[in-house]
């Protein structure tokens, strides 16, 4: 990675604790196992860190003073407000979540897409993290408001995130396995997985009919198998190819995992989540993959 302007202000930013994007998430506080309540990962920081006015929404800064509306920092902006609005219930953050799914529904595709990363390269515009979590942006739209025209959307969204890589979506159908993939150029990036299979889980409280039950334990299926190579033994890799985890994605991590425990209750699952966290207790392995990640 090179060492530009953009690049040291991102990393100062992470060091400190003050990027919007990468601030603290542990587990939800507000989430339900069988039902559409708060999201599954704490997002509230998203809203609270962010230095906007209340009908704004944020935008990303991609390079120096260049900024774009990127669905994924929008999309859980609108998650961490509904889940402000559960714990405060205060309309100002339920006004804030309807701008975010307002945004959402009038920039899904007719196939369901949402364009998400054109602005970097537009031969790969989706990502099935970005599907997920309007998945789950939508269905609480739909479930406060009873407005069947967010769960269509839902619908749609879900559709094209179980869409093959081949014909243009954002899944891998392999070996009765699915994976699901934030970026569908690079390698597949845990956090993203997990993210997109919330949005998945999500949409089964609503119908768990028979053929969503079986793709869902494809994609979880798929998930447990990439886990091995996300494990260097002594920290978590970000994706399945050779990129280490930050501090912030490690911890991530740990609490991804966790729920997806409660939701599979899979021990594969539990025992990952179990190491990174062991992993994370070592000084001397917080310092490796601090030096191993600074190097990349």
């Amino acid at each position: 990675m090179a060492l530009n302007r953009y690049n040291l202000k991102k990393w100062v930013k992470m060091i400190f604790g003050k990027s919007e994007l990468h601030v603290k998430q542990d587990v939800g506080k507000n989430y339900s196992l069988t039902s559409i309540k708060g999201y599954y990962n704490d997002l509230t920081l998203k809203v609270l860190n962010t230095k906007i006015q209340e009908d704004e929404l944020p935008r990303f800064e991609y390079q120096t003073n260049k900024y774009v509306d990127f669905s994924i920092q929008i999309i859980q902006y609108g998650l961490g407000a509904y889940d402000l609005y559960l714990q405060t219930n205060d309309k100002k953050f339920l006004n804030r979540f309807y701008k975010a799914v307002d945004w959402v529904a009038n920039n899904i595709n007719e196939n369901g897409s949402i364009d998400t990363f054109s602005f970097l390269n537009d031969k790969c515009p989706y990502s099935s993290m970005a599907q997920g979590e309007a998945i789950s942006l939508l269905l609480r739209a739909y479930v406060n408001s009873n407005n069947t025209k967010y769960l269509v959307l839902a619908k749609k969204t879900l559709k094209f995130m179980l869409t093959d890589i081949k014909d243009g979506g954002t899944a891998i159908f392999e070996n009765e396995k699915i994976y699901l993939k934030e970026y569908c150029d690079k390698p597949i990036v845990l956090n993203g997985f997990i993210f997109s299979l919330f949005g998945f889980y999500d949409y089964i409280i609503i119908d768990d009919s028979k053929e969503l039950k079986v793709l869902f334990q494809k994609c979880l299926d798929g998930l447990i198998d990439i886990l091995p190579q996300c494990d260097l033994k002594y920290w978590s890799k970000y994706d399945t190819d050779k990129k280490v985890a930050s501090p912030f994605y490690h911890k991530l991590h740990i609490s991804l995992l966790s729920v997806v425990y409660e939701i599979s209750n899979n021990e594969v699952v539990n025992n990952y989540k179990n190491k990174f966290i062991k992993y994370q207790k070592n000084p001397f392995n917080r310092f490796k993959a601090f030096i191993k990640k600074v190097g990349e």
